[in-house]
């Protein structure tokens, strides 16, 4: 039954990547339609998210949350086109300036921890960066519930190279490792549970962030640098700068705040980023 549901996917997947070829930007419009007009999408939490941020006030927020959802449309059309595209094609879209100095460390016999974000097109950096390095790369994930769904996603990316690693294989990943590897982990989501030693000022509010990037870069004496991926005209550029692993997670919540309010659209605003109780800074 689970290869029936397999094919099942692959199926619908492979139908769609092809509708985004021909029918992209259409599918695009169609998408932020049906965000913002038919199902409202999040609504609630897109607008709680943007306000307790201060990014939007009650005068601007409805524009700002049509932003996002046409953004949200795009991401939805290029990561099924990501899916099947080839990587010439994808290549097109997404560049890395300096990969170079990722590489140095590796080069040294370093293994590296890559915080990444949900901001720009993160689906499609973490394979392509796998193509592009001469180190082998692993991706952080975690496993979807449909186990079919979740067996055609592996496949799909890692046809580029990219090893993938269920968040609780990474540690015995590391320790079994031959060569330096780069360990790219989305660090912006919410934890399952609250750390007080993992809590940063996040657009003012003192946020939970995750406690892998802490722990495994000074248990294993990683080096940790920060992913960035710029939006530009044809699609994204991607960058790597060095972050203090002795101040994880405040440089991390810092640099991606930049970010996001240079390009507030490009942030995944529907996630609910701040739903553990955070107490105010005492005065």
């Amino acid at each position: 039954m689970s290869k029936v549901k397999e094919y099942l996917w692959i199926l619908l997947l492979r139908l769609s990547y092809v509708l985004t070829v021909f029918f992209g930007k259409g599918l695009s419009i169609m998408l932020y339609w049906f965000f913002s007009r038919v199902i409202h999408y999040r609504r609630s939490v897109i607008d709680q998210n943007l306000l307790k941020a201060g990014i939007a006030n009650l005068e601007n927020v409805v524009a700002l949350r049509n932003a996002y959802y046409k953004q949200l449309a795009n991401y939805v059309v290029e990561s099924v086109y990501g899916l099947y595209a080839t990587f010439i094609k994808l290549n097109f879209k997404l560049r890395f300036t300096n990969i170079e100095f990722l590489e140095s460390f590796l080069a040294e016999g370093r293994n590296v921890i890559i915080v990444a974000s949900h901001f720009g097109n993160w689906e499609w950096a973490v394979p392509m960066l796998a193509k592009v390095s001469k180190f082998p790369v692993v991706g952080v994930y975690k496993p979807i519930s449909d186990k079919a769904l979740d067996a055609v996603m592996l496949r799909r990316r890692s046809r580029f190279g990219l090893i993938m690693a269920s968040m609780g294989e990474v540690v015995r990943h590391i320790k079994t490792s031959k060569g330096a590897t780069a360990y790219v982990l989305i660090a912006d989501q919410s934890p399952a549970q609250a750390d007080p030693a993992c809590m940063a000022d996040f657009f003012s509010i003192p946020t939970y962030f995750v406690s892998g990037p802490q722990k495994l870069s000074n248990r294993f004496d990683m080096v940790v640098l920060n992913q960035t991926i710029k939006p530009v005209s044809g699609g994204y550029e991607v960058f790597f700068t060095s972050l203090d692993r002795s101040k994880l997670p405040e440089v991390y919540a810092q640099s991606l705040e930049s970010d996001i309010r240079r390009q507030p659209a490009y942030w995944l605003w529907s996630h609910k980023r701040w739903k553990l109780n955070t107490a105010p800074k005492s005065l």
